[in-house]
């Protein structure tokens, strides 16, 4: 029953994904394609279909789903709009209650999550997604204390924990995903980081004892 509850989900947010996207180069350009696409369920065997449709920049068990933009697309002219419409919905959007919007560091954990797997996550990138400028994102996240490769990689590390114990994911898989070009360059940086290899670290999750390794920061 779990399982069948599993596949009806996965095939929901599939049809959600699709229409979205498409909607999405109707208001922008035919050619348009997002930044990547976020699925929570697990890559299929023949992941030709998505390409096709969701384009080749798919993160496949993420905590979420979700198609990641730039900014400037939002800004772009909408060529199906009706001028006419322009100020019911200024009205509607004014009258909807205030919110807080989240920090910029914030975004950016966001935007490194969705950006490593691409092999492009720079805070080059990482500015552009948010269609600000670098020394903008350097301010923000100073006012915090933080500032970008260190922030890169703590998100990498959490990530690597959280990938590395999926007993069912290839290490090949889980170094792309961290945007490692190769496994003996994620093996290393691993040890590096945890005092052990991948391989020992998922054999110590089968047996229960993943707690006795403690990371190296």
């Amino acid at each position: 029953m779990g399982r069948a509850r599993r596949r009806r989900r996965r095939r929901l947010q599939q049809v959600a994904e699709v229409p979205a996207r498409q909607h999405d180069r109707s208001l922008i350009a035919s050619d348009w394609s997002p930044v990547s696409v976020s699925l929570t369920h697990s890559a299929p065997a023949d992941p030709t279909t998505h390409h096709r449709v969701l384009g080749t920049t798919i993160a496949y068990d993420q905590d979420y789903a979700g198609i990641v933009l730039y900014a400037a697309d939002l800004n772009a002219s909408n060529t199906l709009a009706d001028p006419l419409l322009r100020t019911y919905a200024r009205q509607f959007l004014q009258s909807l209650p205030a919110h807080r919007e989240s920090p910029l560091p914030q975004h950016v954990r966001g935007i490194i999550e969705v950006l490593l797997p691409t092999g492009r996550c720079t805070i080059q990138q990482v500015a552009r997604t948010l269609d600000v400028d670098v020394r903008t994102v350097q301010r923000h996240l100073a006012r915090t204390g933080d500032t970008y490769s260190p922030l890169l990689e703590a998100v990498r590390a959490d990530l690597a924990q959280r990938y590395v114990t999926r007993l069912d994911r290839p290490l090949t898989e889980v170094a792309e995903l961290l945007g490692f070009s190769a496994l003996g360059t994620f093996s290393r940086w691993f040890h590096t980081r945890f005092g052990s290899s991948p391989t020992a670290w998922r054999a110590a999750v089968r047996t229960d004892s993943v707690g006795s390794i403690t990371a190296h920061y």
